[in-house]
């Protein structure tokens, strides 16, 4: 029936110790690949079977969706493809979605407001849209010319004093 319908996986709570946090490392800039750590600091393995960055930054979700075991004590950190950016004068809002089945059996999805340390999205997200269009700056026009030089201009003939002494003026 929940094939049918579009059943969402039910809401889990995560236990204390297990946290998510964005980051980018230097390899990551030009690829525009982002990395979500879930660092689990219980004393069971998990499993995240899914795991989906959104921000308003951005035009959809990145989504990591292999299963990944994060033992006991210890982080994976998950790659995904940035999407194209969202320019704008919106609020920044990030967060991350993860299905996550737990030691003792529980399975469910969890959002999470993720730490961005670096402060990598937002550098991500200023670097995309210095390209964006923006309203042009007002055009300044140029002085009117004085008559006279019909729209040409005079070269001027500069002489290079370089190595020779000028004349002394008496």
């Amino acid at each position: 029936m929940c094939a049918l319908t579009g059943c969402a996986a039910p809401a889990v709570e995560l236990p204390p110790g297990i946290t998510v946090s964005v980051f980018q490392n230097r390899f990551d800039y030009s690829l525009r690949q982002l990395e979500i750590k879930v660092s689990n600091g219980t004393d069971a393995t998990i499993t995240v079977t899914r795991a989906a960055f959104e921000s308003t930054r951005f035009a959809e979700a990145a989504v990591w969706d292999r299963p990944q075991d994060i033992p006991a004590g210890s982080a994976r950190d998950l790659k995904v493809q940035l999407p194209d950016p969202l320019c704008g004068d919106a609020e920044s809002e990030d967060s991350v979605t993860i299905d996550v089945t737990l030691a003792d059996g529980t399975s469910g999805t969890v959002t999470v407001r993720p730490s961005d340390e670096q402060g990598r999205v937002d550098t991500i997200n200023t670097q995309d849209c210095l390209g964006s269009p923006s309203p042009p700056p007002p055009r300044s026009t140029p002085p009117p010319r004085s008559g006279g030089s019909r729209g040409r201009t005079r070269r001027r003939r500069s002489r290079s004093t370089c190595g020779r002494r000028e004349p002394r003026a008496r």
